[in-house]
């Protein structure tokens, strides 16, 4: 019975951190490297899913510009009210 809980805590374990590691690519590379980590294990990506992962970082990028925009517009505009 132990021995299956180990086995239980052990596989949480190793998902958890697969999860991280998978966060951490694609904040610091983008969703489209993951690509190159199914390439990495031999697994070729399909066309819709190199697609599908181009368009996340697509929308994630033109976000963040949106956002940045929006926060510097604010800046000004209270800039030029004091």
């Amino acid at each position: 019975m132990e021995s299956c809980a180990e086995k239980n805590i052990c596989k949480q374990k190793r998902t958890l951190q697969m999860g991280v590691m998978d966060a951490v690519i694609c904040f610091n590379e983008g969703a489209y490297a993951r690509t190159e980590v199914l390439k990495a294990l031999k697994i070729n990506p399909g066309v819709n899913t190199c697609e599908g992962l181009r368009k996340i970082d697509y929308v994630r990028i033109c976000e963040a510009e949106m956002a940045v925009q929006k926060a510097s517009k604010e800046a000004r505009t209270t800039k030029k009210a004091n």
